[in-house]
């Protein structure tokens, strides 16, 4: 009786390891195959991505920085084929406005980085062509603003908070002169297309809007905050 069950067991289970063959075998003529799933990152559940673009100051940016560039790279961990988690590195730099103090001709630049944690969700079936993804999350931020010269003057009046500094009345050039930082927190959220060039690398192109807090500055008219906002549109390779 108990060589009849053991057969018996082994009969089942070689039929089950058997029936996805046969029933291949037995498919009606002139029905394709099923596509084969779409291929995952050679890293496995991991991936990583490479851009670069124009960065765009906004709200008080404007009037202080001309339009710039940036450079990101970083790595994600895909929980499944919708939802992964990103860390991404941002390097971006802005030219100062010749004539942000109104006086004199200003040689300088602007340049942030942060470094984020983001959630990134694929609305579509990784199996898309071309698809669509959300991505958002916290980020630390480093500032820095380098003025080099100004031109044309000795002294100048030098307030904005913006800048990063405030000072009563005019002072020297060689006041105004140098480097000054902040590092804060922010957030970041954004919207990005990818299209398939060869699966799993992709093309993607995203634009994320980035806010940070700053320093709160004193001037004659009150304390300002020094927050600042940027959107850096990127175009680069993901897989």
């Amino acid at each position: 009786m108990r060589r009849g069950l053991a057969g018996a067991l082994v009969a089942v289970f070689t039929l089950a390891w058997a029936a996805p063959a046969m029933a291949a075998a037995v498919a009606p003529a002139g029905v394709p195959p099923a596509a084969a799933p779409p291929l995952e990152s050679p890293l496995g559940r991991f991936g990583l991505n490479f851009g670069g673009g124009a960065a765009l100051p906004l709200a008080d940016g404007t009037k202080n920085y001309n339009v710039g560039w940036a450079v990101a790279v970083g790595g994600q961990v895909n929980f499944n084929a919708r939802f992964a988690i990103q860390l991404e590195y941002l390097y971006s730099q802005y030219g100062l406005k010749s004539d942000v103090f109104n006086s004199g001709n200003v040689i300088g630049d602007h340049t942030m980085e942060d470094f984020d944690l983001n959630g990134i969700v694929t609305l579509l079936p990784r199996s898309s062509r071309a698809n669509v993804y959300l991505i958002g999350g916290p980020g630390v931020y480093f500032r820095w603003i380098m003025i080099s010269r100004v031109d044309g003057v000795t002294a100048i009046p030098y307030c904005d908070p913006f800048l990063l500094a405030c000072f009563t009345g005019t002072v020297p050039v060689s006041t105004v002169v140098g480097t000054r930082t902040v590092t804060s927190f922010g957030l970041n959220g954004g919207v990005g297309v990818t299209f398939t060039i060869a699966d799993p690398t992709r093309l993607y192109i995203e634009a994320r809007y980035h806010y940070m807090w700053g320093p709160t500055i004193d001037t004659a008219t009150g304390s300002f905050h020094a927050n600042a906002q940027y959107i850096p549109i990127l175009a680069g390779i993901r897989f």
